[in-house]
């Protein structure tokens, strides 16, 4: 995540001066896969086979803020999605209720594309604000 809230940032920031910002996800055969793998799986996953993305990555016309998977000659873009979560506050049992929510935790539904990499801070923030208002 500190990865993808990285990226988030300093694309924003070099967004004034054309600078983009992405991030590579290759799937590569390596020497630490050797041997786990069947050769035809491990020759379909080639490093070459992400150089295309690399490319693209680099050139004129390169996508900003985009998180680029790349490997046997596949290409996808992954998203780091957030759920709503739920409110618990601070007491000395927050662990056990957030152990008892995490079907609320883990829900999907409404789950958003932060913005930007304070987009966790501002829903976690929101929230809080919000119980203490009620």
């Amino acid at each position: 995540m500190a990865l993808a809230g990285m990226m988030q940032t300093l694309s924003i920031e070099g967004e004034k001066y054309n600078i983009r910002v992405n991030s590579l996800a290759p799937t590569a055969a390596t020497r630490m896969t050797e041997g786990l793998m069947p050769e035809a799986v491990l020759k379909a996953l080639e490093p070459q086979a992400v150089v295309p993305a690399m490319l693209v990555m680099a050139c004129d016309d390169a996508p900003n803020r985009t998180i680029l998977c790349a490997g046997a000659g596949s290409f996808e873009v992954a998203n780091i999605t957030l759920t709503q979560g739920v409110h618990l506050g601070m007491s000395d049992d927050t662990p056990e209720q957030l152990l008892a929510a995490m079907s609320q935790v883990t829900d999907r539904t409404g789950e958003l594309v932060p913005g930007s990499g304070s987009g966790q801070g501002s829903l976690e923030v929101g929230k809080a604000m919000a119980a203490h208002q009620s």
